[in-house]
């Protein structure tokens, strides 16, 4: 399971969120990019809540994709 908090990018357009994490941060360097990429359709998701300081909540982003990808297969 991968841990940690990444730095990347994130862009919202009309119809997809995406996170884009920086080739730089040592845990993609370590574990690699593919893990830490995130898309979603605008209409598939319920509900976004955005944190000034992610360090203090504790997000496992196996848990994350295994939520969106179990999301999707149900649609």
């Amino acid at each position: 399971m991968l841990q940690g908090i990444i730095g990347g990018t994130l862009l919202v357009t009309s119809n997809t969120v995406m996170f884009d994490p920086f080739m730089s941060d040592p845990l993609v360097i370590e574990h690699g990019s593919d893990d830490y990429h995130v898309a979603a359709s605008l209409d598939s998701i319920m509900q976004i809540t955005i944190y000034e300081d992610i360090a203090a909540k504790c997000f496992s982003w196996s848990v994350i994709r295994m939520l969106l990808s179990n999301f999707f297969v149900n649609q």
